[in-house]
């Protein structure tokens, strides 16, 4: 659990650097925030779902990696991740 809050503490200043960049130039700043195992440590919050929506035009990139579509646990976050990315793949 600790780790996972260090993340979103990191990760929200990430996402607020870029918002901030993006609304002061209007130019992308080009960031890759990379999640992995993010089923399992449930790194995807609200704040990560809302940086799908809003932050693409504004540069960011998110990858979501995860074992499993089952890590997610709440379909909604898994359907919800998959409505927001532009790409996914898929390996077995």
């Amino acid at each position: 659990e600790l780790r996972r809050t260090f993340f979103l503490l990191a990760s929200l200043g990430v996402l607020h650097a870029v918002r901030r960049h993006f609304a002061a130039t209007g130019t992308p700043l080009p960031v890759v925030l990379v999640l992995e195992e993010a089923g399992a440590l449930g790194l995807v919050s609200p704040f990560v779902l809302l940086a799908l929506q809003e932050l693409r035009k504004a540069g960011l990139a998110v990858h979501v990696l995860t074992q499993s579509t089952r890590d997610f646990g709440d379909p909604g976050v898994f359907e919800a991740v998959l409505a927001n990315t532009p790409v996914q793949v898929w390996h077995q």
